[in-house]
């Protein structure tokens, strides 16, 4: 019944409806839904790792020696870092900590420093300026060039870290403690920034205490002459006739982990796919340009998108991942369509993207569906059996998939629990591809009011 609890389902749609991949940690509910893809990527290639309860803990705030450790990871892969030694550059950083070899290493790189009197302070909370300080670093910025030491120093950093997109896809403030999914968030973006060089980095001048750069050149993108298909985060070209092409940081460091565009889906929205070592990591949807999660009328989707763009561009429509013809096309977008189209409703989250380059729209609507579960999580088989009730008031039995589906593991007999459908063209079925948090019991409530609409 996708219409019951419609205000319920409307806030489950909009927050927790983001991506189609596997979770690594025990505690994946706990990650926010627009970090789930940064967390599960840096995961895959080793620089963010869970604790020993296999737990990642994505609330808990990042400290400094635990950013000295991403770091190194970044810079130097796992391995290699394991087997950093420390050197005593800090009087409270001993020799034989878990951190000493990531600290010392950061230090002697010039990525990070102490906070005087020959101390690290690696208990210490990061702020998000703190921590985009050391990426930039790991990018090729110089920090004495970049004046990201002295009293400027967060200006500075705030400007090139907006020029490098570290702070994409967050909404923070750069001086407030960092979360470790935060973290994950800045260190994806990261990898998907240009590396930077200096042609000249001039000399250093210090003047009561503070050094200063003299004759250094501009930051100037690293670039490569390698082919095309060599590129496998962006393809972007600096100078066309001498066919160089700009390096992102991953395709230096992480030769193994792809980045493909123009992908789908299961539920037929714009998407990209991360792969590593041609095993898929995770298909994750763009980000829409307008969404819904009430119904929509024709009239609405006319004002939203204009009328030239309605007539010039080409429009698909999916539902549940399966295209649907003459339900929203561009002769039923107009100004004077008031009707509610039918697979558009309270509850069920309508997105819509507009990609100006191929002149195409696309307009996806997911269902959200009640289920129950019919037995507890079979640990052997990694399944959990459910029953769910479609809109149609069908009722349907399925057998879930760890493999396919993140998430299922602690769900007992009789729990109710909400399910998304996606059209398997394969198949010639729908099959259930994300589960939601479970359904909310309330008790001791007395309903004053509500509405039960037709059908």
């Amino acid at each position: 019944m996708k219409k019951l609890l419609a205000l319920v389902l409307a806030l489950v749609m909009s927050m927790s409806l983001v991506t189609i991949s596997n979770a690594a940690f025990k505690d994946a509910d706990k990650i926010t839904a627009d970090h789930e893809e940064a967390v599960e990527v840096m995961s895959a290639i080793g620089v963010l790792v869970g604790d020993e309860k296999q737990n990642f803990n994505a609330k808990d705030n990042l400290t400094r020696a635990q950013a000295a450790k991403i770091i190194s990871y970044l810079l130097l892969g796992n391995k290699t870092a394991e087997a950093l030694a420390g050197s005593g550059k800090f009087t409270d950083v001993a020799k034989t900590s878990w951190f000493a070899g990531f600290v010392d290493y950061c230090a002697s790189t010039g990525v990070v420093n102490g906070v005087g009197d020959g101390k690290f302070d690696p208990n210490g909370q990061l702020t998000g300026y703190q921590f985009a300080k050391m990426l930039l670093g790991a990018l090729g910025y110089d920090a004495t060039i970049q004046g990201f030491t002295g009293t400027d120093w967060q200006i500075n950093v705030s400007k090139r870290a907006d020029q490098a997109d570290l702070f994409d896809n967050l909404d923070i403030s750069g001086n407030a403690a960092l979360t470790r999914e935060q973290a994950a968030q800045m260190c994806l973006n990261t990898l998907k920034s240009p590396l930077v060089e200096y042609s000249n980095k001039g000399g250093n001048l210090t003047i009561n205490g503070a050094t200063i750069n003299i004759g250094a050149s501009n930051a100037e993108y690293k670039t490569s002459s390698t082919k095309l298909a060599d590129q496998t985060i962006y393809a972007n070209k600096l100078n066309s006739s001498a066919g160089e092409y700009i390096v992102e940081f991953a395709e230096q460091y992480y030769s193994d982990l792809v980045l493909k565009s123009g992908e789908a889906d299961d539920f037929g929205r714009p998407a990209h796919t991360w792969l590593l070592n041609n095993q898929k990591v995770g298909t994750y949807a763009e980000t829409a340009d307008y969404e819904y999660t009430t119904a929509v009328t024709g009239k609405e989707l006319y004002n939203l998108l204009g009328s030239s763009i309605i007539k010039e561009y080409d429009t698909t429509y999916y539902v549940d991942g399966k295209p649907v013809e003459d339900v929203i096309k561009a002769s039923n977008m107009i100004k004077t369509n008031t009707a509610d189209y039918s697979t558009t409703d309270n509850g069920v989250l309508t997105q819509v993207f507009v990609d100006d380059e191929d002149k195409d729209i696309t307009i996806v609507s997911i269902n959200t569906y009640f289920a129950t579960a019919d037995t507890d999580y079979n640990t052997k088989k990694e399944t959990l059996s459910v029953t769910v009730k479609n809109a149609d008031g069908n009722l349907n039995t399925a057998a879930i998939k760890l493999d396919d589906v993140a998430g299922i593991e602690g769900y007992k007999k009789d729990d109710v629990l909400f399910v998304n459908y996606a059209w398997n063209d394969s198949t010639n079925k729908y099959d259930i591809v994300a589960v939601m948090d479970p359904a909310q019991t309330m008790t001791d409530t007395k309903i004053s009011k509500f509405k039960v609409d037709s059908y």
